[in-house]
């Protein structure tokens, strides 16, 4: 019994739970800096959609005003509008923002084609169509999503909800191969 209990057996012994404390550590601070990197992203993300909203304000007073043109107005939304969603839609794919904020997202921008005027005389749908896919070619499948949605025109939110979640799921199962790309050069960067 007194073998148990020797200088070499209790340096051991200190030795694993010290492991194991560390290791619970160290899952525990790298869980905390993912939620912070997610809170980050979030916050960025909704101070860039307020920022945007001031735009559409400034633009609308500048069309009252005389001091540019509907279409020109429209187009700067719309490019700042369509360049917001695919930072969006890069964070959503990287895991950076979780599935119901992302489906909430786009659930509004369903909302948004009942809605007839985007302050400047056109359609959100049009400033797709005209503006954001054209400027997206080279990401098939954000144009693919954004379409998909589009195609949900005319469905109560409710059915749309539902589409949009698998649409959602599908989209993060599809991004699966950047979050390991990712992972792996920030952990390259890291060393």
């Amino acid at each position: 019994m007194s073998e148990w209990f020797s200088p070499e057996w209790l340096a051991l012994a200190v030795a694993i739970f010290g492991a194991a404390l560390a290791i619970q550590a160290l899952r525990e601070a790298t869980r905390n800096s993912r939620v912070e990197k997610i809170a980050d992203v979030l916050m960025e993300c909704t101070n860039r959609y307020g920022a945007l909203i001031e735009l559409r304000h400034t633009l609308k007073k500048d069309v009252q005003c005389g001091d540019t043109n509907a279409q020109s107005a429209s187009r700067r939304y719309y490019h700042a509008y369509w360049n917001l969603q695919w930072d969006q839609w890069t964070f959503f794919q990287l895991g950076l923002i979780p599935h119901e904020i992302y489906a909430d997202w786009f659930v509004g921008r369903h909302g948004a084609l009942v809605d007839p005027n985007d302050s400047f005389g056109g359609t959100f749908e049009r400033g797709w169509t005209e503006i954001g896919r054209p400027s997206k070619i080279m990401f098939p499948d954000f144009a693919e999503f954004v379409d998909a949605v589009w195609a949900l025109k005319g469905r109560s939110t409710a059915e749309a909800r539902a589409e949009i979640d698998k649409l959602v799921t599908e989209a993060f199962t599809k991004g699966r191969h950047l979050r390991i790309g990712f992972v792996r050069k920030s952990l390259s960067r890291s060393s």
